[in-house]
């Protein structure tokens, strides 16, 4: 069995934030490592995820595949929703037809894809 404050965690809008950079290429040599991230992980009684990842594969490879995996689902909804909204008060002529509206639909799905989890963090 594994000792209680041994078995730690790092949140997912953690992993993610800083557009990946903890998954970057560490500098060569054992004896470089930052001390500092050990600091983002907590002790924890369980895992949701586990994340496994190697470091010959680029940050940005990882770091879209998680926001894929976790937040398009969420950026997706969002979005379906903001147009639909928008689109019935344009026909209702609560609002008037512009490109403000137009470019608020568009904009939910990246915004939401790419701080999905900070967001869900903060609510």
């Amino acid at each position: 069995t594994i000792q209680p404050e041994l078995l730690r965690g790092v949140a997912l809008d953690v992993c993610l934030s800083r557009c990946g950079q903890h998954f970057a290429r560490p500098d060569p040599g054992m004896f470089k490592v930052d001390h500092r991230l050990y600091e983002l992980s907590r002790q924890t009684k369980r895992f949701h995820s586990f994340l496994s990842h190697d470091w010959s594969t680029c940050r940005w490879m990882k770091l879209m595949s998680l926001l894929v995996l976790y937040n398009s689902k969420a950026a997706f909804l969002s979005s379906l929703l903001v147009s639909l909204g928008v689109g019935i008060l344009r026909a209702v002529k609560f609002i008037p037809d512009g490109l403000w509206s137009t470019l608020l639909a568009y904009s939910v799905f990246p915004f939401v894809f790419f701080f999905w989890q900070r967001i869900r963090s903060v609510l």
